[in-house]
């Protein structure tokens, strides 16, 4: 594969369930375990680590081979994915637009004074880990604990938030106590990636959709968009955003 200091790197991985072909990513070529896990995840595949018996991923990364319970099984067989906004394309469970939204349980709020800083110490995290640019970034940020924010970098801004969705269920974050921030506009399947985890606050410089505030207010999440604008926007319970 071509490396090159200022092109981020891109992969095609093929994702082996129980022993059968079952989708193909395109990522980029770091974090490729805790992608699978948020990936399975946020696509309703699992619904903790403890369904996950084997996860292998191949030095070339080319290949991915998870085995999961058997309780799993049902769900690869009903899994029917709706075609995401992502610029390269991407999934969600069907269900999860056409069945009830589960609303977030969290009685978190969060200051509007510290969400720069927040995001400040993301695009930070980016710049270290992906010099050559072109990439995204989430972080899930612990509202109490700053310090223990945890980041995903990708090519791709649903593949960052899994990643960072992947290694809060492997270190066991407290989703409901924390915030996720993202480098992407916020999409409907970004609200419903957040719904699932049960993080209660969603930040993002960039814009929102109709649906994804259509949600995100069933959800009773709070968004915070265009953070990069003076027209920035509040939507979803703006009850968790305090000082504005």
């Amino acid at each position: 594969m071509l490396q090159h200091p200022r092109m981020p790197s891109e992969v095609l991985i093929q994702l082996h369930l129980n022993g059968r072909f079952f989708s193909r990513i395109l990522c980029s070529p770091v974090d490729v375990r805790q992608l699978v896990v948020g990936w399975l995840f946020t696509h309703r595949l699992i619904e903790n680590t403890d369904e996950i018996h084997a996860l292998g991923v191949c030095e070339d990364l080319n290949d991915v081979r998870v085995e999961l319970a058997d309780v799993c099984l049902q769900r690869l067989d009903d899994y029917r994915p709706v075609t995401t906004s992502g610029c390269s394309g991407g999934e969600v469970a069907s269900q999860d637009y056409l069945g009830q939204i589960r609303k977030v349980i969290s009685s978190a709020c969060v200051d509007m004074s510290v969400i720069p800083e927040f995001m400040s110490a993301m695009f930070t995290r980016l710049r270290e880990a992906c010099p050559s640019g072109g990439m995204h970034c989430a972080s899930l940020i612990p509202i109490d604990n700053h310090s223990e924010m945890l980041t995903g970098c990708d090519i791709g801004r649903h593949n960052a938030v899994d990643k960072v969705i992947g290694a809060a269920l492997l270190g066991g974050v407290d989703f409901g106590s924390s915030l996720l921030a993202t480098s992407g506009r916020i999409s409907s399947d970004m609200v419903l990636k957040a719904a699932r985890a049960g993080v209660p606050v969603v930040l993002s410089p960039r814009s929102v959709t109709t649906m994804a505030a259509d949600l995100a207010d069933r959800a009773d999440i709070a968004i915070v968009g265009r953070l990069s604008k003076p027209d920035r926007l509040i939507l979803g319970n703006k009850k968790r955003i305090t000082g504005v």
